[in-house]
């Protein structure tokens, strides 16, 4: 496949998931950002984001899984949800 018909598979496939919803305009905001220098910095942003928030989410989960709710970190687990809320809002406020 050249690299045009890549390119054009790439613009079908953002205009979709522009259709149903899942990009919105802070999509086009991270892209605007992008340029010749920094070629692939909304795959760089997006892909630092997602380790951030699985690491985030395992460590929920290893609170969450105590047996006894009692034994639970509350004040631990509102930190890393906290955390996670800020990194979403962080990678999507670029302006």
């Amino acid at each position: 496949m050249s690299g045009k018909e890549l390119d054009q598979e790439l613009k079908e496939l953002v205009s979709s998931l522009q259709d149903q919803g899942i990009l919105d305009e802070q999509f086009d905001q991270m892209k605007a950002v992008q340029n010749e220098q920094n070629p692939c910095f909304v795959a760089n942003l997006i892909t630092t984001f997602l380790g951030d928030a699985e690491n985030i989410l395992a460590q929920l989960s290893t609170y969450l899984s105590a047996e006894d709710p009692d034994e639970v970190n509350y004040p631990q687990v509102a930190t890393l949800a906290l955390t996670l809320k800020g990194s979403s809002s962080r990678y999507t406020k670029l302006n």
